[in-house]
């Protein structure tokens, strides 16, 4: 009869231990940290965009007017020239 009481005791105090680490890890939110450029900042935060933003630049279209003036680069590949690798990229 002892032991019986025991083990509901442990069994309850158990399901009292889950049911607390259950509440803390929906209280307290997980803040994954990310390194850049050697700068450890919490992820997606303002900091996280500020150095993203420092190292790394904004990216812009060209302008038109730029666009117009500079030709891009032509990658070309001729049938029977042996470089079916580069046809398989362009296509």
């Amino acid at each position: 009869m002892i032991i019986y009481k025991h083990y509901d005791y442990c069994v309850k105090m158990t399901a009292l231990l889950l049911l607390i680490l259950l509440l803390i890890t929906l209280v307290i939110p997980e803040k994954v940290s990310v390194i850049v450029k050697n700068e450890t900042v919490i992820k997606d935060s303002i900091e996280h965009y500020n150095v993203c933003l420092k190292y790394y630049g904004q990216r812009d279209f060209k302008p038109v007017q730029t666009m117009m003036k500079q030709i891009p680069p032509l990658i070309s590949s001729l049938p029977g020239s042996g470089n079916s690798w580069s046809r398989l990229l362009i296509e």
